[in-house]
């Protein structure tokens, strides 16, 4: 697996190709900002640059229309999961056929899957404008934090109606249907608003469970690390970092041995025991660590 911009592993020797060349069959995965070939192959990519130049940061404006950054690196992230994905199917190919395989995955074609709908709708339905597909519909401050809020359909809005004591709502023709309730929206929310800085977050989870109403309160990671639902899932582990000390790190999100994993190998750690699998003598691995080739 190797993520170097197309001329640069070639120029090392260590492109697909020439490891085929050399008799190896590998299951061989790239990682690119733009892909092997074309107009932008040899740009350099990062996560923000690709959130611009994919049109994720557009896709995920706000509601002046203004193109905000993903607040996590969703780029690398993702890609990262879409090649597990990719390699896992060539690992599959390899057992049963026998034969390696070169996955290509590339940043651009990563963002550009994750926003498809978005970039459909836009494109050949012409819808432009960012705004919540319903109301009432945001994240709203209570008296001690905020809390999210929505409606999807009419009964989920009679449900917030009633858990919050807002008979008025029921017969007000201006929130009658989604449609009108979206183009009244500035006076549905100041209502909204006004009721819920009367309650605590905690006070508004009990209504609102007891309603049914869609709600959830907005958490910090502090917050998510301590969530009653994290804490029964066991959903984040400590592990021991030489040379550092305790790390905190979210589960894999599939059931399995809650197992602290292991600590993660310092820089070179095994690069001469796999360059003695591929046949390097001690010679040539001390030779190439001496010309700082490789660390070790």
């Amino acid at each position: 697996m190797q993520n170097f911009r197309p001329p640069v592993v070639k120029r090392l020797g260590l492109d697909y190709e020439t490891l085929r060349s050399h008799g190896f069959d590998p299951v061989y995965v790239s990682i690119s900002g733009y892909g092997a070939d074309g107009p932008y192959a040899d740009h350099p990519a990062t996560d923000s640059v690709m959130q611009a130049d994919s049109g994720l940061m557009h896709t995920n404006r706000d509601e002046q229309n203004m193109p905000q950054r993903v607040g996590v690196l969703l780029a690398d992230i993702a890609t990262g999961v879409y090649a597990a994905q990719a390699c896992t199917a060539a690992l599959l190919h390899r057992f049963r056929f026998g034969t390696g395989t070169h996955v290509e995955i590339n940043l651009f074609n990563v963002c550009c899957a994750l926003q498809s709908t978005a970039i459909s709708e836009e494109v050949i339905a012409g819808q432009i404008d960012k705004q919540a597909a319903s109301a009432p519909n945001g994240v709203f401050e209570a008296a001690d934090g905020k809390i999210a809020v929505l409606a999807l359909s009419n009964d989920h809005f009679l449900r917030i109606s009633e858990a919050l004591g807002l008979p008025h709502w029921r017969t007000d023709p201006r929130f009658a249907t989604n449609e009108l309730r979206l183009q009244h929206k500035a006076e549905l929310h100041a209502d909204l608003v006004a009721a819920l800085r009367r309650h605590t977050v905690a006070e508004l989870e009990a209504l609102f469970q007891q309603h049914s109403v869609l709600h959830a309160r907005v958490r910090t990671a502090n917050d998510v690390v301590h969530h009653p639902q994290a804490q029964h899932l066991s959903t984040f582990l400590s592990m021991k970092q030489p040379d550092f000390g305790d790390v905190l790190l979210a589960a894999t999100p599939w059931p399995r041995a809650h197992l602290a994993p292991p600590a993660a190998p310092r820089a070179g750690e095994h690069s001469a025991r796999i360059l003695a699998d591929l046949g390097l003598s001690s010679h040539e691995i001390e030779s190439l660590a001496e010309r700082r080739i490789i660390g070790l």
